[in-house]
This record gives C-alpha cells, structure tokens and sequence, in this order.
C-alpha cells in the first residue's frame, strides 16, 4: 500500500547498487494516496513471461525443471524477468472455499463466487448471508457476539489479547448503515445487553485501533490493543501485543487518538489475518467496492469467512476494477490496454 511519492523517495534514498526485494499481493487494494506501485511493476494481473535465454539460467541454477516454463515469442516488458509470481498460500488451502473464491474474484467472476462457492455446502469454510437493502441482518451481529464472547471470558491479558486476533469483522464502508461506526455500535448493544460488558466509555476488554501516530509512546495508526482492568491497581489501561511476542501497557488518559475496533475497515485490515472472518458488504452498489477491496477482504481468513450482502450487488462490484493511471506502468514498458 506504499504510495508513488514515498516509494519514489525510498528509490531515490537507496544507493544504486543495491538489490531490491519486493514482496506483496498485487491483487490487493493499492495505496490509499496516489498510484498503484506494486500493480504497475507486475502488470496489474498480466501475464508473466520470459525470455528464453532467461529461461536457460533458470534451468541451468536449478531454479526451474527443464521445459518447464515455456518461452515467449511476443515481445514483453524487461522487468517481467524480473517478476516472479507465487502461487502456494500459506494461510488457506488453494482448494478450500477460502481459496477458491479469492481465484474466481480475482478473475471477476462473481457469479461463480457466489453460487459455485459461497452457497455451495462443498466448501464450509466460505458461506454467504443475505443483509437487507438498508439494514445489516441481525445474524452479523450474532455472529460477532458468538465470536467475541471468548476473549471477553479470558482472566488474563495475554490470552485475551491472542483470542482477539483469531476474530475480526470487516467492512467495506465507514459511514452509514453499513459501515463501521454502525457495527461496533450494534456490537457494543448486544454484549452489553447480555451482560458481557459494561455499557461505558471505556469498558474492560475494549478493543482498540490507533489512528493517529505517537512516536513517543511508539504507537502507530492501525495498531490494536484491548482496554483491561488490573485487578491489583483496579485502574484500566491498554495493552497491546508487539511484533516481539511483548505485552505493553499504556494507561488509557495517555493514548493517542483511537477508535474501537470490533469492526474495522478492509483497508485497516491489509497485512492481516484472522482465523474467523465476518466480511459485510454494502447492500447498493459502491464506487468503493471493487473485485480488489472483496478479494482483499476474503483473503484476511484462514479458516473461515461469512460473507454478507446482496448478491447482485457482490456480483456486479467483483466486475469494477479500481483504475488508476500514474503512468509508472507504460514507462515500464506494459501495455495495460492491450
């Protein structure tokens, strides 16, 4: 999600002779600012291809089997030599449901996403939800008690911190009846109603997002953490998990600008997953809602996805493409056009 100007900056930072590794999913969202790097080096979902006397090295350094990968008489861009697509996951089955309706989103086949996969008891990990025109169906926010009701049982910390990552709703939106202030306000009713939280501002076991950076307390925007009451000072503060495996606590008067994180968007959530997955989507038709913001989204799980919406909406949004034009692509050398 690194946008042109930055990555420009990074490129120009780094001395000529280094060797540059870019790993990423180019069929994800692209960057929230300006351009679409990672798309334009790929060729936005074209075809790799080599030449042959690329195709010999491969072979000779053991890389490739011979006669593996065929060479191409048409003419492609240099950088495609360069380009390697990797095609194994590692966080769901390429034959689950999971993984086989990413595949046909990502080749803007909806429909078949919908009624070969997501309706289809063949794939249990993937299942889909009807949500009304402008209403989010009440079995969402079951879903999202009945999840979140295990960490809310938790008696330490850690442990609580850890069941949380397992569990997340996604959205597409933040605004309106589907979006993410709406979600976490009817999460937050439900568990208050049956008694699993205190109604409150700041109530034990709050999950959290970071939306603006402290460099001094090093919290950053998208950073979660839960807000929990020591039993031995019975003051609440937040904890949050770093990348080390280290619990860190900050009292909840210092932090910085955050938000609750029940639900959050697909855009917050890239470079995420989660072991079970609510994804709800917009009942109408959203310029927001592409087949990359969807394939993103689905993509978050790795043992099971809910998907809600209407499903010609889903199908017609898999079709919309997000479309953007820096010209770093053509300068490259692809023919987006064709």
């Amino acid at each position: 999600m690194v946008d042109l100007p930055l990555m420009a900056r990074l490129f120009e930072a780094i001395p000529a002779s280094t060797h540059i590794i870019l790993l990423g999913d180019r069929d994800q969202l692209s960057s929230v600012e300006a351009g679409s790097v990672l798309g334009d080096i790929t060729g936005h979902g074209l075809d790799i291809q080599y030449h042959a006397d690329f195709i010999q090295q491969l072979e000779h350094i053991g890389a490739i089997a011979s006669g593996n990968i065929l060479s191409t008489n048409t003419s492609t861009p240099r950088i495609s030599q360069s380009i390697a697509l990797l095609h194994k996951s590692y966080r769901f089955d390429d034959s689950s449901g999971i993984g086989v309706s990413a595949k046909l989103i990502n080749k803007s086949k909806g429909k078949q996403a919908l009624y070969n996969v997501l309706l289809n008891e063949k794939y249990p990990d993937a299942n889909w939800i009807n949500c009304g025109n402008d209403a989010i169906n009440y079995h969402c926010v079951k879903w999202a008690v009945e999840h979140y009701h295990d960490y809310l049982q938790e008696k330490n910390i850690e442990d609580a911190l850890h069941a949380f990552e397992q569990v997340r709703v996604l959205t597409a939106l933040r605004n309106g009846a589907f979006g993410v202030d709406t979600l976490n306000e009817l999460i937050i009713s439900e568990l208050a109603r049956l008694n699993y939280i205190d109604r409150a501002d700041e109530f034990h076991g709050k999950p959290i997002m970071i939306t603006r950076n402290d460099y001094e307390l090093d919290l950053f925007n998208g950073d979660i953490g839960l807000i929990w009451l020591n039993e031995d000072s019975q003051q609440m503060a937040a904890y949050f998990l770093s990348t080390d495996g280290e619990i860190r606590s900050i009292p909840s008067r210092q932090l910085p600008q955050h938000e609750t994180a029940f639900a959050m968007t697909i855009h917050k959530s890239q470079g995420s997953e989660f072991k079970n997955l609510l994804l709800i989507l917009p009942s109408e038709p959203n310029p927001v809602v592409t087949k990359e913001l969807i394939y993103t989204g689905i993509t978050r799980a790795k043992k099971h996805v809910l998907v809600a919406g209407n499903e010609a909406t889903f199908i017609n949004s898999c079709t919309k493409t997000v479309q953007r034009s820096s010209g770093l692509a053509e300068k490259l050398g692809w023919n987006i056009d064709g």
